[in-house]
């Protein structure tokens, strides 16, 4: 995902333009929507999906798994903020979608997810979290209702340089009680719920901006397993832009169990183009040694 800048909004909006002011926060400047319509009908699109577990030849190529911790705080209370979603982004902040790249190298609407998007955790009672991720630079976006989405001040992280600190902004109280400007998620299914490991699971969900004309939907509709440590982008309906606006309407992605048997939780959460992040939604996943229910291997 790439954003040309850096601007956080400091005003939800109700079919007013959006006022801004320079910081680090993750979803864009708000642009004309690049799709036409604003719903679509439920197909999986054909694009290139990211599994939850990598087979040994992937990880083998890769640079190496380390620690990455930190913590996530309101930047104007500096209270912990528990339950919050953490993505973690491969290669820095906001490297750009290759399917979003036009002949020229201008960005061009496009069906192919961020295939940047690859781990993720949830922050516990105090805030804080703590994962495995590649040794490299590595783009840190933080997801948590009633605020805007956030990355850390200083940008790309370099894991092993210390704990990371993100500290959302607060929406506008009015607004934020009201949860006017949040985009809803609805309908959020995994098909099947009951797999064998490395069985495929279509997700999807109903994903709309409240003000789609106006405040689109950001390219950062995601879903995040903390127990896996996976996060991934969910594609949209029809062709989005990055930084300019995706489509109201279905969102979906096939998904690769887990290879241990146990229960995992699937948080699905999406941002607008001005960082307004809406409530979570869940969908649990149940994997067994055979597929089937009642296994009482599962989580073994």
């Amino acid at each position: 995902m790439s954003l040309m800048t850096r601007a956080r909004a400091i005003a939800v909006v109700f079919g007013a333009a959006l006022a801004g002011s320079a910081a680090s926060f993750a979803c864009g400047d708000l642009g004309e929507p690049a799709f036409v319509g604003s719903d679509g009908g439920f197909s999986v699109p054909t694009v290139e999906f990211s599994p939850v577990a990598t087979d040994a030849s992937e990880e083998e190529a890769s640079p190496g798994m380390v620690p990455l911790a930190g913590w996530v705080r309101d930047r104007e209370t500096d209270a912990a903020l528990p339950f919050a979603l953490v993505a973690i982004e491969v290669g820095g902040l906001d490297p750009t979608n290759p399917g979003a790249v036009g002949p020229d190298g201008a960005l061009i609407p496009t069906l192919q997810i961020d295939p940047f998007y690859r781990y993720g955790a949830v922050t516990d009672d105090a805030g804080g979290f703590a994962l495995d991720v590649p040794n490299e630079p590595v783009g840190v976006h933080v997801y948590k209702s009633g605020f805007f989405c956030a990355v850390p001040d200083a940008g790309a992280v370099v894991p092993g340089a210390g704990r990371v600190f993100v500290r959302p902004e607060p929406l506008p109280t009015a607004e934020a009680e009201a949860g006017s400007g949040q985009p809803t998620i609805t309908g959020f299914t995994a098909t099947p719920t009951i797999v064998a490991p490395g069985e495929t699971i279509t997700m999807s969900a109903r994903v709309e901006a409240t003000s789609p004309t106006t405040d689109p939907l950001s390219q950062q509709v995601l879903a995040v397993e903390p127990l896996s440590g996976w996060a991934g982008v969910f594609a949209p309906p029809v062709p989005g832009t990055p930084s300019q606006g995706y489509p109201n309407g279905i969102y979906s992605r096939f998904v690769v169990a887990p290879l241990a048997p146990g229960e995992y939780t699937f948080y699905l959460v999406a941002a607008t183009v001005s960082c307004v992040v809406s409530e979570v939604a869940t969908q649990t996943v149940l994997v067994t040694p055979t597929g089937e229910a009642g296994d009482d291997a599962a989580g073994e």
